[in-house]
């Protein structure tokens, strides 16, 4: 029933220190927020159909195609750029700077604010070494409804852990109320382990 950015940071910072535990320290957590995208498109008055082709461009990072369909559309200047431009703003805060300069819809506003929020956390935490934004970051799951999450390691192009807000969820099940999680894939993460040549013993677990 936490529905904060503390809540965010937190779940945040537990997987960063789960992955420590395990030996492996060199990762990073790509953070990005739905709310984003959503205040896009809705600023664009996309339909579905163009929302879900959009969608599926950003989600192979395939500039090229984003840039040629985007160019079609018939909306404004300033929320075409920004959704040209989407699938390179991976990064430091300093695109949550540049998105904070260039959008005007409030939704897009919000989960920049939401972001920069939970970034200030991290760096209580003491953790934000580990931590980049990824704005184009979108999920095939429509239940999240904030922040989202990646976890990657080097050499592997799966993401070894995933998570994100879905307050949204707990209603199907009886229960209205704020929700955040994680969710660690063991056999990516074993596999980056064995790649790695991390002996068990370095592992808490």
């Amino acid at each position: 029933n936490d529905d904060t950015s503390d809540a965010d940071a937190e779940i945040i910072a537990l997987t960063i220190e789960a992955l420590l535990e395990t030996g492996i320290t060199e990762f990073r957590i790509d953070v990005g927020h739905v709310g984003f995208f959503n205040g896009l498109v809705a600023e664009a008055g996309l339909a579905d159909e163009q929302i879900n082709e959009l969608k599926d461009l950003l989600e192979r990072k395939n500039l090229f195609a984003v840039e040629q369909f985007v160019a079609g559309l018939p909306i404004k200047d300033s929320v075409k750029e920004m959704l040209i431009r989407l699938p390179e703003m991976f990064g430091s805060d300093e695109y949550l700077a540049y998105a904070k300069k260039n959008v005007k819809n409030e939704r897009s506003l919000a989960a920049i604010d939401r972001l920069e929020k939970l970034y200030s956390i991290i760096d209580v935490y003491g953790l934000r070494q580990y931590v980049n934004f990824d704005l184009g970051m979108l999920s095939n799951y429509n239940y999240y409804t904030g922040t989202i999450f990646r976890a990657y390691t080097y050499g592997l192009g799966e993401p070894i852990a995933t998570g994100g807000r879905y307050d949204s969820l707990l209603k199907q099940f009886g229960k209205d109320g704020a929700a955040i999680g994680v969710a660690i894939n063991v056999d990516q993460l074993m596999l980056a382990i064995e790649r790695k040549n991390l002996h068990p013993e370095y592992c808490s677990g």
